[in-house]
């Protein structure tokens, strides 16, 4: 209703289909289910689906080697992974990292990078 232009779309972000037409993607704490592999793949995906000198800025919880805990808690049963800058730097050769740092919060540290389309 506040945003009556706008367009929300809910989709699986390992099966979803990008469009090619994006100046932004922004994920904040959107991909912390999401394992290497995978999160490798998505990382493509969003390349290709920015525009030139597009970017993309992601949040990940951070650890310094890449890491899967198994929690329960009121939302059930759930995975997390942990990345450290060197994991996302493996995973995104293909953008300039505009910005890449870690902060603190809620307990947590979190792995915040820019990611700009070359």
């Amino acid at each position: 209703k506040k945003v009556p232009r706008a367009k929300f779309e809910v989709a699986d972000i390992e099966q979803y289909s990008f469009p090619k037409r994006y100046d932004v993607v922004f994920a904040f704490a959107s991909l912390i289910h999401v394992p290497k592999n995978s999160l490798e793949k998505i990382l493509n995906q969003i390349f290709e689906a920015l525009n030139k000198n597009g970017v993309a800025r992601i949040s990940l919880k951070h650890n310094k080697v890449y890491a899967e805990e198994t929690k329960q808690d009121e939302f059930g049963i759930r995975t997390y992974y942990y990345y450290s800058q060197k994991d996302i730097e493996k995973m995104t050769t293909r953008f300039t990292t505009a910005q890449s740092e870690l902060n603190e919060s809620m307990d947590q540290t979190w792995l915040e990078v820019t990611l700009q389309k070359k």
